[in-house]
């Protein structure tokens, strides 16, 4: 079951899960906010969209609202039994590995470390020309994103949203 964080962004609320174990860092796994989920149901509006790190489901949810098709990958036995029902209950594609085709949006909101910000950009460079990443504002993933942009010739374009959503784009 989700439920509303006390923790408040700027007065947006996140979500967290009943029973959660924690991420592979041990941290409690947090949603994007209300209002980035708003904008990623936006962003994903008629598109397919590939999400890298399912956390609790919310930000599936969000672009499942108005995109054509939304895959969802993670690796964590606690995210495939106890959040990946309800979102293939929600025609949302869930699994375990990286496909190797085109989506017209990749998201990505995994392990936060810069060696797997590294790993997943390197990856969706290959499969897409937009990526949306999160938690820009972070000190472990912020600099590896903008460092990875300028190496690559991506254009990164904050979406001014507490926790740091950006857009990326060739």
């Amino acid at each position: 079951m989700r439920r509303p964080d006390p923790k408040l962004f700027d007065g947006d609320t996140t979500y967290w899960l009943d029973r959660d174990p924690g991420d592979s860092n041990g941290g409690a796994r947090n949603s994007v906010t209300e209002l980035e989920g708003q904008k990623l149901a936006e962003l994903a509006h008629g598109k397919s969209v590939c999400e890298i790190g399912t956390g609790t489901g919310f930000s599936a949810l969000c672009m499942n609202r108005h995109a054509h098709q939304v895959m969802s990958i993670d690796i964590c036995p606690f995210v495939e039994k106890e959040v990946w029902p309800e979102l293939r209950e929600a025609g949302i594609i869930c699994q375990n590995l990286r496909p190797m085709m085109w989506f017209d949006m990749i998201f990505i909101d995994g392990d936060h470390s810069a060696l797997s910000v590294n790993r997943d950009l390197d990856w969706a460079e290959q499969c897409t020309d937009l990526i949306v990443c999160h938690d820009l504002h972070l000190a472990c993933s912020g600099p590896a994103i903008r460092q990875w942009c300028k190496i690559h010739g991506w254009k990164l374009e904050d979406l001014k949203t507490p926790q740091g959503l950006c857009a990326l784009r060739r």
